[in-house]
């Protein structure tokens, strides 16, 4: 993605674009302003249906975290990604913390998706991609907040895989099941690198045939080499 511009910083909205000059049509603290209300990706696509942001052909959705962008590389597309990781027990969950988890781990990507879906039909490109990346947390239980809402997160992503089986927008479903840092993090935490985790959304990209299913990421081998089942049973 070398020849791609970062236009808003990894802290929420990330927006590709070919042209550096897009980035000073609208500042960084205006975007992020956007992006943590329920119409805030809305608002995004808004502009870019306005000419005032590019075109997007790809979504990529991860906790807190959803790319928007052009093309077909990924190298950068992993930097930032994730939601609440708590470790409060089930019992222990008030019902105010409950909300903000359902929030930052579900209902955010439930925007995105209401938001970004209506603009790639439209557009009728059959290059377009919808991914949307859960965790193993939601089979494993060891955390109950994240759990919880990877749960929810399994059951939006089958009936996006299902709703868009024969649209021209290929969803699928990402499952890690392991820990993804940052590369400074994952270099001194012994974890997978970012950068390493990327190649698996650069192999789906690349692979026209993987639609509506769900990748399996249990380790490296899983990365360039991807394992998928399809969700949509006719």
């Amino acid at each position: 993605m070398s020849e791609l511009a970062f236009l808003v910083p990894p802290a929420g909205l990330i927006i590709y674009a070919r042209n550096t000059e897009v980035s000073r049509t609208i500042s960084p603290t205006s975007l992020n302003d956007h992006i943590c209300s329920e119409n805030g990706v809305r608002g995004i696509v808004d502009l870019v249906k306005a000419g005032k942001l590019p075109a997007f052909q790809h979504v990529y959705a991860a906790g807190l975290s959803i790319y928007l962008f052009h093309g077909s590389r990924a190298e950068s597309v992993l930097r930032l990604a994730g939601g609440g990781y708590t470790a409060t027990p089930l019992q222990d969950i008030s019902t105010e913390d409950l909300r903000q988890i359902m929030t930052v781990n579900f209902e955010w990507n439930f925007w995105a998706y209401r938001a970004t879906i209506p603009y790639l039909l439209n557009q009728n490109d059959t290059r377009s991609t919808w991914t949307l990346c859960t965790g193993s947390q939601g089979d494993l239980g060891a955390r109950a907040a994240p759990a919880m809402t990877q749960g929810a997160l399994y059951s939006m992503a089958n009936v996006a895989c299902r709703d868009n089986y024969k649209t021209n927008v290929r969803f699928n479903e990402i499952y890690l099941a392991l820990r993804v840092e940052v590369d400074e993090s994952a270099a001194k935490n012994d974890t997978m690198k970012a950068s390493d985790f990327a190649k698996c959304y650069a192999a789906l990209l690349s692979d026209p045939g993987v639609r509506s299913s769900r990748v399996s990421v249990f380790g490296y081998d899983d990365l360039e080499k991807l394992k998928y089942e399809t969700k949509v049973q006719l």
